[in-house]
């Protein structure tokens, strides 16, 4: 939807118009990505881009999980100043190039839960010229199935309202019959499957993450729902307001992006760490409908070393 005055409509369709006022103030703009799939030698150097090579900036390698060494899959890189039309809040940089790294060498990929899993991710942030910036080859050790396909981008922008399962229904004090009202009417607006897109609420698969993202920063181990019974939610509840959903990658099967199950990975910030571009301070949660991160199929090959630039550029190409 694009409009309050559309989603006050549906409001009134459902009977729940008295609703509308607690739910509304939580509306916010998202940047939806399409993407479509094209050979890495064609996209150019620093454009948008789900896969491929990354584009860093000399001096910078390929990351790696910071405990187990082993490379990080590239997963998306966004040139802001593209975006920037999109961003009808201003709450992006203007320019500058984000980049995101995640850990698809593990049996279970990891959930975010823990604070430890910091190091199976890398949010990287470049504020530099394309000039700057090299196409860097994949690492001879990286496995052939933890490189994605590559694919270019395109934006449209749209209003949403929060998830029915995000955290936010906290704030908004919705009874029980309210809320499956506002179940029904979520349900009838939300569009599946769910889609790439940057801003805006999180496609909330299993509960809202915006807790769990204040647990994590304040040192706490998020996993399991007694220790969301335990807590007091009342210290923390105006915390919720403060994370912004940055990223929301789904699984996109077609570049070898699968994330167990359906499962979609988060990019959250702190929206005042967004504000100061400290992206370093990002956090990433994985969901998928299981409730767990699914083993993936390991392909481990004694060759792979050798094999791997070359394996590369031919999965790149066949698309």
């Amino acid at each position: 939807m694009k409009t309050l005055e559309e989603f006050k409509r549906k409001f009134d369709d459902y009977d729940i118009t008295c609703y509308y006022e607690k739910t509304s103030p939580y509306a916010r703009n998202v940047i939806k990505m399409d993407y479509q799939k094209q050979a890495d030698i064609k996209i150019p150097k620093g454009s948008s881009k789900f896969g491929g090579k990354p584009d860093l900036p000399k001096g910078i390698r390929w990351f790696r999980n910071k405990n187990t060494k082993k490379p990080l899959s590239f997963v998306a890189q966004i040139n802001f100043a593209e975006v920037h039309a999109y961003d009808l809040d201003n709450l992006l940089p203007d320019h500058g190039i984000l980049y995101l790294f995640y850990d698809f060498n593990t049996d279970a990929l990891p959930w975010g839960y823990d604070p430890k899993d910091d190091a199976a991710f890398m949010v990287y942030y470049f504020d530099g010229t394309c000039d700057e910036l090299i196409r860097k080859e994949p690492p001879i050790d990286m496995r052939i199935d933890c490189l994605f396909k590559s694919a270019t981008l395109s934006y449209s922008t749209e209003l949403e309202l929060p998830d029915y399962n995000s955290d936010f229904r906290y704030i908004a004090e919705l009874n029980e019959e309210q809320y499956d009202r506002y179940y029904d009417l979520r349900n009838e607006i939300r569009q599946l499957p769910f889609k790439n897109k940057i801003l805006g609420h999180s496609d909330c698969l299993l509960r809202g993450m915006e807790l769990q993202c204040e647990l994590v920063r304040r040192g706490c181990n998020a996993k399991g729902y007694k220790l969301y019974e335990s807590i007091d939610k009342e210290a923390i509840l105006n915390t919720i307001p403060t994370w912004q959903c940055v990223l929301q990658i789904v699984t996109n099967d077609d570049l070898g992006m699968n994330w167990g199950d359906e499962g979609i990975i988060f990019l959250w910030m702190k929206k005042e760490d967004l504000q100061l571009c400290a992206f370093d301070k990002s956090w990433v949660i994985l969901e998928n409908e299981l409730g767990y991160a699914t083993p993936k199929v390991i392909v481990e090959d004694p060759n792979q070393k050798k094999k791997n630039r070359g394996l590369f550029d031919k999965v790149n190409s066949k698309i």
